[in-house]
Parts: structure tokens; sequence; C-alpha cells
């Protein structure tokens, strides 16, 4: 009897010693999986752009894309610039720095822009931040 319960000790103290040295790898820090820009619609609704402020919209491709897209505001007194910015220079262009965007407009009332994209990280900006009013614009942004 004594001989039973000396193995049945034995043998539960052995399978909590597995469990325990054999516990699944946890991850403390988790990778972020990357999603692509696919291709089609990218932005195509309207926006509202605060006042003196901007909108900006990632774009993350991992091949030669091209941009095709069209923006107009509310009416043509009011006017936004739109850019495409690397992720490196959004920071700096925050800060007022001077930077070299792959596209600049100028401050207008609407427009087209048609630009190809390499694979990289990039931010669409449509700019109101020398307007003190918020603006309404129409977008139709879609990646090819």
């Amino acid at each position: 009897m004594w001989l039973l319960i000396l193995t049945i000790v034995l043998i539960v103290l052995s399978v909590i010693q597995i469990v325990r040295v054999n516990r699944p790898k946890t991850i403390d820090d988790p990778i972020e999986k990357r999603i692509y820009t696919a291709p089609g619609p990218l932005l195509a609704n309207q926006i509202e752009v605060p006042a003196s402020g901007f909108f900006s919209h990632k774009i993350d491709l991992n091949r030669r894309m091209k941009l095709n897209g069209t923006f107009r505001t509310a009416n043509l007194k009011s006017t936004v610039a739109v850019l495409i910015l690397r992720e490196v220079d959004l920071d700096m262009w925050k800060s007022g720095a001077g930077v070299s965007p792959i596209v600049k407009t100028n401050s207008v009332p609407g427009g087209r822009i048609t630009p190809v994209l390499e694979p990289g990280i990039y931010y669409l900006v449509i700019d109101n931040r020398s307007v003190d009013q918020v603006q309404l614009v129409t977008t139709d942004f879609v990646m090819e």
C-alpha cells in the first residue's frame, strides 16, 4: 500500500516538474504585423480638415504604385495644399522645417495629383495650416 502511494506521489511530482520546466514561451514584445496599402480606393470621402491644422493618411507600400487622385474644397474661396511626404519628413514638416515633399500643390481650391511612389512609407497630407477655419475637402484618391 505504501509503495503504491509513494509511486503515485513520485509520478505526480515528476509531472509537475516536467510542466513547470517546459512552459510555453511567452512573447514579451509582440511583433507588429505590417499592413501594406493595397491597390484600390485609398481615400474617397469628405474630410473635415481642422482650422490651422492638417489631415494625414499613411501609405505603406511594398512595391511601386501610382497614386491617382483629386481633391476639392467646398467652395472656390476655400483653399488647401496637398502633399505627399516620406515618413522621415513628416515630423520635420509638422515643426515647420523645410522638407522636400514628393508632391506639393500650392494652396488651391482643388486639383489632381498622380505621383508614382517607390516602396516605402509615405503620408498623404491635406494642409490647412494657413487658414483659420475648418475646411471640408472632397477627396478621391486611388492606388493603382
